[in-house]
């Protein structure tokens, strides 16, 4: 276990072993403190929450020990309790103090972001706390980040816990530039990686960036560092350890959107950062300057997930600045995008191209997409409804009202809102814009005169995308170039974006990408039937992408499955649940169950594994109004799973079995939750029961 709790006070490693010893010799003491009630700030509160970097798994020992909020004091007061599952959800009971105050510790193993493995070893993360107004606290990076700044703050500048609490919480938000519109942003032990939201999105930012491919005793030692470095000063001044300088800036802090991968490889670290973590990007090397640029198969067509940043006559950075180049890509007048003088092809004049692809300013092998390369692409992702939310990053973009602006990116598509030149520089956060080639005296564009072209427009406030508008032709716009083979492959996994199933994701180019089939109004998905003929039990099937899957959990009876609460009534509807020796063999004969890639593939064919829960799961049944859209035919209901001896959580969770092993303990599965998009890949004990859906040899 990493040995650095209480770096700040030694004195309280001290106080924690005298607590253990009074535990151990008194009956009057309960985890180490009195459970008399004089005197007591705090009485039998149950503390609960989550305990995430990734979460924390179950088991994970979490503490809670009083803190005087005047003097920054540790009492002789600490109570023990433990995560209860892989979500890193915790409750520490009875919990008595003598003052309103408490440091609560979690260590454990935890999921990490990046593989959607178990860590490779312990970490300990931190929250300082006033629990005189609430009983719920998570535990996260943020707090780990801002408690020893909390703690000089109060004790040194003697300035209120509360003050002390607002003050660090806006330092360590400017470490990484973040910034909270009006000023507000809500306390870090509020904040949830796996929720919506600027200030969870933050975090979950932070949390990749630092974790990037280091393991668990590495991490602490960087998580430590930096959380003394911003205990100095309230600043981080050894930040360029971590993030090179030669990055420039972090993301624009006024939507709250921060670098979400590491950045210690090339200078693309900071457009790199707006990519979705669980896409399996390609990338490509423009000869011309070598920069070098991800790219992504999306339907048949293979698109840059980046904008251009080839320097050329009539281009420009955002407001001239060459640190918005380095995030955004170059702005280009239309001639320029087309690669011709204003003389030629700028506002008024003809451009007369020849048909075909217009390579423009694209790199040798790539062209400037036409108007029907637009409308191909937004076919692909399933229409102009609601395409604009699938191509915009999952941040940068601005709120509406509150309402967030940032897209899903399902696609990896990864648009950025870099905003507009002409006669100056405007909208950055709030929009996008594409050039096309299609001039609009063309004879397939609607508007006959030279002096616009066609773009494709992605607004902060809008979930739809416009592709048949059009711009004059002096507009400084984005370029997005595809490539005229189209073929891809993937990088490795020790790229800059690191796929979230590890390199267990597939090649995009062997994965067909699904078409939603069904609404609230029609269904049109690809069913069939499923006759099991050792019981007679007939299943609903549904054909995604390339794969026929069962649309309904197994119910065949074997050794080592049960119903829910032993009652056969609950099967009826939402099938058995086994265990994974069980599980291996019992799918009925030509059918399988599915390893982890297959499933990865099926995450593929949706979109991506970070909307797969919301895309696969149906639409009733899950608490607290967690459930899905159902796109696809696949209708995962919520079902409560065993864990010797209980049954757990029957509308919150839904877990299915894959047949890949981790080790003689533990095998992989799928999680689907109530409150998450995402579906969560997780390794867990062979002797639990969950749910089997099999998969067509």
């Amino acid at each position: 276990m990493i040995n650095w709790r209480r770096m700040l006070n030694v004195r309280a490693t001290i106080v924690l072993a005298l607590a253990v010893l009074l535990t151990s010799c008194s009956d009057d003491k309960v985890a180490g403190g009195t459970t008399e009630d004089a005197g007591l700030a705090i009485k039998n509160l149950d503390v609960a929450g989550l305990a995430q970097k990734g979460p924390f798994v179950k088991g994970s020992v979490v503490t809670v020990q009083g803190v005087d909020c005047k003097t920054m004091d540790f009492t002789d007061e600490v109570f023990e309790g433990s995560v209860i599952n892989n979500d890193g959800e915790y409750v520490v009971e009875n919990v008595n103090l003598s003052v309103a105050c408490a440091l609560l510790e979690v260590t454990g193993y935890y999921l990490n972001e990046n593989t959607g493995k178990k860590s490779t070893g312990e970490i300990s993360l931190h929250t300082l706390t006033d629990l005189g107004d609430r009983k719920n606290v998570n535990i996260n990076v943020f707090t780990e980040l801002e408690y020893k700044r909390v703690m000089i703050l109060n004790t040194e500048k003697k300035v209120s816990f509360a003050d002390a609490k607002k003050q660090a919480e806006k330092e360590v938000l400017a470490a990484f530039d973040v910034k909270a519109e009006n000023g507000d942003f809500s306390l870090f032990e509020d904040l949830d990686v796996f929720e919506k939201g600027k200030e969870n999105v933050a975090l979950h930012d932070v949390s990749v960036m630092l974790q990037a491919d280091l393991d668990a005793t590495e991490l602490a030692e960087r998580l430590e560092n930096i959380a003394a470095d911003i205990a100095k000063d309230g600043k981080w001044d050894d930040r360029d350890s971590v993030i090179p300088s030669s990055s420039g800036n972090l993301p624009s802090s006024s939507s709250s959107s921060v670098i979400a991968s590491e950045a210690k490889q090339s200078s693309n670290s900071i457009k790199d950062s707006y990519l979705n973590p669980n896409i399996a990007y390609g990338e490509m090397t423009d000869s011309r300057d070598g920069q070098v640029y991800k790219i992504v198969k999306i339907g048949e067509q293979v698109w840059m997930a980046q904008n251009l940043n080839y320097e050329a006559a009539t281009s420009y950075c955002y407001n001239d600045g060459a640190e918005y180049c380095e995030k955004y890509g170059r702005l280009y007048t239309w001639a320029a995008s087309v690669d011709k003088s204003e003389k030629e092809c700028g506002l008024g004049n003809e451009c007369n191209l020849a048909s075909g692809n217009i390579r423009g300013i694209c790199p040798d092998g790539w062209y400037l997409p036409s108007g029907a390369d637009f409308e191909t692409l937004i076919k692909a992702v399933g229409g102009e409804k609601g395409a604009g939310a699938k191509l915009k990053s999952l941040s940068g973009w601005r709120d509406d009202g509150g309402v967030s602006g940032n897209g899903t990116d399902t696609f990896g598509f990864s648009a950025l809102p870099v905003g507009v030149g002409m006669q100056g520089f405007y909208g950055e956060g709030y929009g996008a814009q594409f050039w096309g080639s299609t001039e609009c005296g063309s004879a397939s564009a609607a508007d006959k005169g030279y002096s616009c072209a066609s773009i494709m427009s992605l607004d902060y406030d809008d979930v739809d995308v416009s592709l048949r508008s059009y711009a004059a032709k002096d507009f400084k716009f984005s370029v997005r170039c595809i490539k005229e083979d189209g073929e891809f492959v993937p990088v490795s996994s020790n790229s800059s974006v690191i796929p979230a199933s590890s390199g267990n994701l597939p090649s995009s180019s062997s994965v067909t990408l699904a078409t939603p089939c069904k609404t609230e109004t029609e269904d049109n998905c690809e069913y069939g039937t499923l006759a099991d003929s050792r019981d007679g039990q007939t299943y609903k099937t549904v054909k995604i992408g390339d794969q026929v899957w069962m649309a309904e959990n197994l119910n065949y009876e074997n050794g080592n499955s049960m119903c829910y609460s032993d009652d056969s009534t609950k099967c009826g509807k939402s099938g058995r649940i086994y265990t994974w020796d069980a599980a291996k063999e019992v799918c009925p004969s030509g059918w399988h169950l599915p390893d982890t890639t297959e499933w990865v593939a099926l995450f593929s064919a949706v979109g991506t594994r970070g909307m797969a829960g919301r895309n696969l799961k149906s639409t009733t049944g899950w608490a607290d109004n967690g459930n899905g859209v159902d796109a696809y035919g696949f209708s995962v209901l919520p079902i409560a799973f065993w864990d010797d001896p209980d049954f757990i959580a029957r509308d919150e969770y839904a877990l299915f079995w894959s047949s890949t092993e981790v080790d003689a303990d533990k095998a992989e599965l799928q999680h689907f939750y109530m409150s998450y998009d995402s579906v969560i890949h997780g390794s867990f004990s062979k002797k639990m029961a969950v749910s089997i859906r099999c998969l067509k040899d």
